[in-house]
């Protein structure tokens, strides 16, 4: 039977409508949605999700087989061996007639040496007494080991530093929007209190115009400013190893910040270590566990001068015969054979091939220790500027706190005369504008000592501890 044309759309539309809803459910469990987070648990989640971590963290996993492979070249190497020959065709060896007793010189024998099948089974075993690098790798692996941890705190590092600015990045900007709702509604309020001034003749409707200009371009800064949050919050997502359709949104405002970090922001301009140690930096580590690594390498191709030793053990049997199944005439056919031995092995020349690779390896050597000269110079200076910026950024944030207090003063009292008729439309106007501009320059240089103060920290090694 044939359904109806209507009937089957109808069916097919069901049909899609449950994909379609399985789909959207599918996609819903797997978004994720993080309200109201800190900086720590911002960091706390980065670490965990980051794939660059995971990398680093697989590193050691590595490494640690690695060292697991240069361990075994130092256990008894055993395999077991066995092979079955058949000789359809014996070779024939050509002989003078005398090679045996009684032959005639001048005659030539064509003989077959050979049996048509033969085979082996043995076990053999090798175990190496002394070698000077199988030692010293043991070593310089273990040192790898430590150096892929490193380079996972590193990374860790990096990561917190830039979790830490994409955070403050995005709280700012939702200050930022925040402030902006708040300079609406006091536009919005003082707008329509001079409308309705209009309205009972004490202004003129040029009066009213001019604040709904304001008003108007300061909900489309509100719009743009959205649109920002958006674009920062997209930010921290991708540092802290989010995906694109999840949510965020962070906690916390000005007035947290500036209990919590203004006094941190002074301690750190205050606290001025004339002896840096530079191992509190993990890239100073690094290269040290590099330099370690370096010296290995010079004396490993140093011991490669000296002796080798290996004890070979091996044990097995064998057989041959004319026929396939005489092959397993285990008792009478099969002969056991075995040997132990020593083999020792002494360089003796290499047409000075070692010598230039010793060579060569003090060259690496020398360059890492370069490498970390210039990198404790580079962590002087890294060090100077971030205290000068954050020192600049303390002044002009202290400078633009009074700007936008007095701002915020005069904005009030304009706003009051304008109110009781002592005051001008345009005195308003100014001042709100005026307001604003130090509220959002106090923000900016807000945000410039975050991050002063976060550089600061990474370039002394304090960052993420």
């Amino acid at each position: 039977m044939k359904l109806k044309p209507t009937i089957l759309f109808f069916t097919n539309f069901l049909c899609l409508l449950f994909v379609l809803s399985s789909f959207i459910s599918l996609q819903a469990q797997d978004k994720v949605k993080l309200d109201n987070l800190g900086l720590k648990e911002c960091i706390d989640y980065g670490l965990k999700n980051s794939n660059t971590v995971a990398n680093a963290k697989l590193d050691i996993a590595k490494a640690k087989a690695d060292i697991g492979v240069i361990f075994a070249d130092g256990l008894p190497q055993v395999s077991a061996n066995s092979n079955l020959t058949y000789n359809y065709l014996i070779p024939i060896s050509i002989l003078k007639g005398d090679a045996f007793p009684g032959g005639n010189p001048n005659e030539i024998l064509k003989l077959k040496f050979g049996i048509a099948y033969t085979s082996s089974v043995g076990i053999n075993m090798s175990q190496m007494l002394f070698d000077g690098t199988y030692f010293l790798g043991l070593k310089a692996a273990t040192v790898y080991s430590e150096l892929t941890e490193k380079l996972v705190q590193r990374t860790e590092v990096d990561v917190v530093n830039t979790i830490s600015k994409a955070f403050y990045t995005a709280l700012i900007t939702k200050q930022r929007l925040e402030l902006i709702d708040a300079n609406v509604k006091r536009l919005e309020s003082l707008l329509n209190d001079t409308r309705q001034l209009y309205k009972q003749g004490f202004v003129e409707k040029i009066d009213a115009d001019r604040i709904e200009v304001n008003y108007n371009s300061l909900v489309i800064e509100r719009q743009k400013m959205m649109r920002m949050l958006e674009l920062t919050y997209t930010l921290l997502k991708f540092q802290m190893g989010m995906q694109a359709q999840d949510q965020i949104s962070v906690k916390g405002s000005i007035q947290d910040l500036e209990s919590q970090q203004l006094s941190e922001l002074r301690s750190a301009l205050i606290l001025k270590e004339d002896n840096f140690d530079y191992a509190q930096r993990i890239e100073t580590q690094i290269l040290q566990t590099q330099i370690t690594l370096e010296k290995y390498n010079v004396r490993r191709f140093k011991v490669g001068y000296y002796p080798r030793l290996t004890l070979n053990a091996g044990y097995g049997t064998n057989t041959g015969a004319g026929e396939f199944g005489q092959l397993f005439q285990f008792q009478s056919r099969w002969f056991t054979n075995g040997l132990v031995g020593l083999n020792l092995s002494i360089p003796i020349f290499d047409g000075l091939r070692r010598q230039n690779q010793v060579q060569g390896a003090k060259v690496g050597l020398l360059k890492a220790e370069n490498t970390l000269k210039e990198t404790k110079r580079g962590i002087d200076l890294e060090i100077n500027q971030a205290r000068l910026s954050l020192q600049n950024a303390m002044e002009t944030l202290d400078a633009l706190k009074q700007n936008m207090d007095l701002a915020g003063e005069i904005a009030r009292i304009t706003k009051i005369k304008y109110k009781e008729g002592v005051g001008t439309n345009n005195e308003v106007i100014d001042a709100e504008s005026a307001f604003i501009t130090a509220q959002t320059n106090y923000y900016a240089a807000f945000y410039d000592a975050l991050i002063a103060k976060v550089d600061l920290d990474k370039a002394k090694g304090n960052l993420g501890k």
